[in-house]
């Protein structure tokens, strides 16, 4: 099966302007067609009522929300979603909820164009055929 980049929506969510533009334009530029943006948790929760997101990329500290619940909330909305949590500080107490395992990775900061190409394609260009069969 081909994978429409166009059908799945990208949702980046980020206080800092310029993670939030250079992640948003790396994901553009692979291909993807609804990529949507947010600067925090209110914003993002707005995108998450009115737009089918099939990847969710999440700061993990927002000056309004908690990136954790808010990829957990987008997963609850969006069973085959996924979600990536990006943080500047990841340590070994920072993990993934067992009920999440699998769907949710962590991200480090700083990160490559190809470390954002490989999360796309790990989770949402391998999925895409259960996310087709909803």
């Amino acid at each position: 099966m081909i994978d429409d980049k166009s059908q799945h929506g990208v949702l980046v969510v980020d206080d800092e302007p310029l993670v939030l533009k250079y992640t948003t334009s790396v994901i553009a530029g692979v291909g993807y067609k609804k990529v949507h943006r947010a600067a925090n948790g209110e914003a993002a929760r707005a995108i998450l009522l009115a737009e089918e997101i099939s990847l969710i990329i999440c700061d993990v500290s927002l000056p309004d929300a908690d990136g954790r619940q808010l990829i957990r909330e987008a997963l609850e909305r969006n069973p085959p979603a996924g979600g990536v949590l990006i943080t500047g500080f990841l340590s070994g107490d920072m993990t993934v909820p067992s009920e999440l395992a699998g769907r949710v990775r962590f991200l480090e900061k700083p990160f490559t164009a190809d470390d954002i190409s490989h999360v796309l394609a790990e989770l949402i260009e391998r999925r895409a055929p259960a996310m087709a069969a909803r």
